[in-house]
């Protein structure tokens, strides 16, 4: 059977969803029975996400409050440290089990990737900020093994300002004046 990409659950297919739930919510394989019987109209996983999601009586519609907030930003740094993918069903379990409140999945799932995205925007934005603000020398650049490692750094970061691509070895730009460099720059 082909299946159009774009899948609008009714009001209707929600109910038979919902009451076909209370029957067969027991079962491990409740979706494909509820699939077969709404005639294949949806995938398993779709009538699996639509429940999980939005149709569970027992899903909290309140918004996230503070400390749940916190939990989620703990668990899934907790999670991040082992692994690269997050797995969401172990903080819901974590949230169900400290306030007693179920949250679907896609409820945490946007608060921790806006959260995620603007943190990033943040991040670049501050980037951005450092780079072309200009530092101004002080003792901390001229002490010991960091200090060498800083003012590499720095020369680094002037050079790219100048044009100099990054990998270029930098002894040999060093003994060259700056004008020297810019205008061998400027004939190629």
């Amino acid at each position: 059977m082909c299946r159009s990409k774009a899948v609008y659950f009714t009001e209707e297919d929600d109910n038979m969803i919902i009451k076909h739930m209370k029957t067969y919510g027991k079962f491990t394989n409740r979706f494909v029975i509820i699939n077969g019987l709404m005639n294949e109209k949806f995938t398993n996983s779709q009538i699996s996400e639509r429940w999980r999601n939005y149709l569970n009586p027992e899903l909290c519609k309140e918004d996230l409050g503070y400390y749940e907030k916190v939990i989620i930003d703990d668990k899934v740094q907790k999670i991040l440290v082992t692994s690269v993918k997050i797995r969401w069903r172990e903080v819901i379990r974590e949230l169900l089990r400290l306030f007693g409140k179920l949250y679907s999945e896609n409820k945490i799932k946007n608060y921790w990737n806006l959260k995620y995205r603007n943190k990033m925007k943040k991040d670049l934005k501050n980037d951005a900020k450092k780079e072309t603000k200009p530092k101004s020398c002080s003792s901390k650049y001229s002490k010991g093994k960091e200090g060498k490692e800083r003012r590499k750094e720095r020369t680094v970061r002037v050079l790219i300002m100048m044009g100099v691509p990054k990998y270029t070895n930098i002894i040999s730009i060093r003994n060259k004046k700056p004008e020297t460099y810019m205008s061998d720059e400027r004939s190629k």
